[in-house]
């Protein structure tokens, strides 16, 4: 917890303490592409920077970057307000002064801000900082699935891997762990589709507690953001052409 003095004095003489207010938390869950972005904090050692820009895109939790630099377990909120070394753990202002997340990395070839910087979401800081105070650690989520978007398989790869027509949900290709235990089976026939084996005859996800999934970013984001190890979920799958659901404990991802 950050306390301020009340007997600190600013340069005039008065108690700081009669100008400081906490900043309030935004949803982050409302924030829209576009929309202004402000980000404040030391870049470089240069003490109360202030830089601005726009959102420019909102990263679901657990989606990797393409060259696999960064993996934003608990999603992000993308910017192009300057972001550098040193920034990292300032706020991320809207423009009614409200903080919409951490600045927490960039993605950069050349070491400097290059407009793409990333900053933790307000709701998951909401969700983090009481457990890391109480903790001193936060405990990820694990279900432990590997599988591909039907949405990615073109309709002659789904003929070929047996999936028939469907195109919503998620085909099962490798489980682990809590997924494994519970009984959500992966599949074991390979069938090699433009050079690439992927094993057929796996699960289909397609819901989780009666919500539907059709991508591994909205069951990470499910998974991260409304459950902790310990916790049931309900996964649906379709096997053999039935739906089924299949109560799954979680894991701590380690």
């Amino acid at each position: 917890m950050i306390q301020v003095d009340p007997a600190t004095q600013d340069n005039s003489g008065s108690p700081i303490s009669s100008r400081i207010r906490p900043v309030t938390l935004a949803d982050s869950d409302q924030v829209a592409i576009g929309q202004w972005a402000i980000a404040i904090g030391s870049p470089l050692g240069l003490q109360q920077t202030v830089t601005e820009g726009i959102v420019s895109a909102r990263r679901n939790p657990g989606e990797q970057t393409a060259n696999g630099q960064l993996d934003l377990l608990g999603g992000a909120i993308q910017t192009d307000a300057a972001i550098n070394p040193g920034n990292s753990g300032g706020p991320l202002f809207n423009s009614s002064g409200q903080v919409m997340g951490t600045n927490t990395a960039i993605l950069s070839q050349s070491g400097g801000s290059e407009g793409i910087g990333f900053a933790i979401p307000a709701n998951v800081v909401k969700r983090v900082v009481p457990e890391l105070i109480q903790n001193g650690r936060y405990r990820h989520p694990l279900l432990g699935i590997t599988a591909l978007p039907l949405t990615l398989i073109s309709p002659q790869a789904r003929n070929a891997l047996d999936i028939g027509p469907t195109d919503k949900g998620l085909l099962v290709v490798e489980v682990a762990g809590p997924a494994q235990q519970a009984g959500i089976q992966a599949g074991s026939r390979p069938v090699v589709i433009g050079g690439t084996a992927i094993p057929a005859g796996g699960d289909i996800i397609v819901a989780l507690d009666g919500q539907s999934v059709n991508s591994l970013g909205e069951v990470r984001a499910y998974i991260e953001n409304f459950k902790h190890p310990g916790d049931s979920v309900t996964v649906s799958v379709v096997r053999n052409g039935q739906q089924m659901d299949i109560p799954v404990t979680l894991a701590e991802r380690t």
